[in-house]
């Protein structure tokens, strides 16, 4: 009788709490795996010699971060955003219906709604901007590459990322380089030599160069020479050329076998962006001298299967290299993607940049595309079940830290719960006020930090400014409403 009076006086948040942790805990210990192994992108199959882990000291962050990680488990995010979004909806539907039910009034019932809708739209706008803690890659080979071929910094003009924060995060993500692809711009159709910085991935210059007029696709140039002048689009044709090419435009930027023949010239090599890539164009493209295709791009929905067939097929034939990209523009932390490279032994005294230009160029298998998660386009079951898809797969690959934070968190708030004397707030409002400053000065800094880099960036782009502006007034707003909240409740609530 006393147990059972105890569980009672147990708040049904924790109760969630609890059940949440024993169902990770079952599927970690029936299902899961000793280490967290990437799949090679190509077959599905997990790849040896590398696996992913989160440190203890980051693992501690697990209770804020697991939703981010969780939903970072779907084969297509953004499918597998709208499917939990209308779980969402169902829910608060259901509650809201439940507390009608039991006459708790329907302007109560409104107002709790609202306050959970907030705090959803909220968590979604700080997930989004600020880069939590996300498991990194190690290697047992120190000879191998951990490379990302594309990403963007605010130099491209959907960017919301400094350079120094692009490579401070895929350091931290196990990444030894990265390829700073970005977008073509009016001001400076060149590519942009940026200065190292000590203890961060080596960084490659390059260039996504749209491709018009019949094709649906970009090109990602790499190693190009210095000061090379590359075109702000391509205009290439089909059969024919419509509209007519202008006298001052050069013939080579109407072939994408005579560009590509250009960049090789220039000691450089094109790596194909599949948006909206079709069969056809993949083969086409094969026949122009591509040096690589991306089988996977994390910023975009997964591959059509006859769009994987031919890259796989034309890998098969031609040797043609397929990479795993991020295509990280600063959005959330999630770097899921990464292409591995064994560089030759032969120029290990050469730079990374080196290494892994050879390695693209003489193709072969020496490229290896890893997944965190397999990715495809979702079926309709997929949809359904999205939710529990998505708690099961984090479950089977969630470490050891991670897991056990989550305990020590679940008994320190029991212990709380429990001891709990505060007539004033209740344990559960003590830890909404506290993550929702934490996280407000978090969103407040970085649109701080992200409008002075915005200042001194040589483009300027509308976007990060708008961004900036908008995450200062954001966070701003909700630490003066929380400083007010909590001073009245602290000086004026009576006890």
């Amino acid at each position: 009788m006393k147990l059972k009076k105890q569980l009672q006086e147990i708040p049904n948040w924790l109760k969630l709490f609890a059940l949440f942790l024993f169902s990770l805990t079952f599927i970690d210990i029936f299902w899961g795996k000793a280490f967290f192994q990437p799949l090679d992108a190509r077959t599905g199959s997990a790849y040896e010699g590398v696996h992913l882990s989160l440190s203890w000291w980051l693992s501690w962050l697990e209770p804020l971060t697991a939703p981010l990680h969780i939903i970072s488990t779907l084969p297509d995010i953004r499918e597998g955003m709208v499917a939990i979004l209308l779980w969402f909806f169902l829910g608060i539907f259901i509650h809201a219906f439940y507390n009608i039910k039991k006459q708790y009034g329907i302007k109560k019932t409104v107002i709790t709604s609202s306050k959970i809708l907030a705090w959803f739209i909220y968590l979604l706008i700080f997930y989004l901007l600020i880069p939590l803690p996300n498991p990194s890659l190690n290697k047992e080979k120190k000879s191998l590459i951990i490379a990302d071929l594309h990403s963007h910094n605010l130099l491209s003009h959907d960017g919301v990322v400094t350079l120094k924060d692009n490579l401070s995060i895929h350091q931290q993500r196990g990444y030894n380089l990265v390829a700073l692809t970005n977008h073509a711009n009016l001001e400076k159709a060149v590519i942009d030599y940026q200065p190292a910085y000590a203890n961060s991935p080596e960084a490659v210059p390059g260039m996504e160069i749209p491709v018009y007029y019949g094709g649906h696709f970009y090109l990602s140039v790499l190693g190009m020479e210095k000061g090379t002048p590359l075109p702000n689009g391509l205009a290439w044709y089909e059969g024919n050329k419509t509209p007519f090419p202008p006298a001052s435009l050069p013939d080579h930027l109407w072939s994408v076998k005579k560009l590509i023949g250009v960049i090789h010239k220039h000691g450089g090599v094109v790596a194909v962006v599949a948006f909206h890539l079709d069969s056809k164009e993949v083969k086409g493209l094969a026949d122009a001298g591509v040096d690589a295709f991306e089988i996977v791009n994390f910023g975009h929905h997964s591959l059509h299967q006859d769009v994987r067939q031919a890259m796989l097929q034309a890998q098969k034939e031609r040797g043609i290299a397929l990479i795993a990209s991020n295509d990280w523009h600063g959005w959330t932390g999630v770097l899921n993607t990464w292409t591995l490279i064994q560089a030759d032994p032969l120029l290990k005294d050469e730079s990374l940049e080196v290494q892994v230009m050879d390695a693209l160029k003489h193709h072969g298998q020496k490229v290896i595309p890893l997944t965190a998660y397999p990715i495809h386009n979702m079926t309709i079951q997929e949809m359904i079940f999205a939710p529990l898809i998505a708690l099961y797969q984090y479950a089977k690959t969630i470490s050891i830290p991670q897991l056990l934070s989550l305990w020590i968190y679940f008994f320190v708030f029991i212990l709380l719960e429990k001891y709990w004397r505060c007539q004033r707030m209740t344990l559960i409002q003590v830890i909404q006020h506290t993550l929702l400053i934490a996280m407000s000065s978090a969103i407040l800094w970085h649109g701080i930090e992200l409008y002075q880099a915005w200042l001194s960036s040589a483009i300027r782009p509308p976007l990060a400014w708008q961004i900036s502006l908008y995450s200062m007034a954001v966070g701003g707003l909700v630490l003066l409403f929380e400083g007010y909240h909590l001073g009245w409740r602290l000086m004026f609530k009576q006890a």
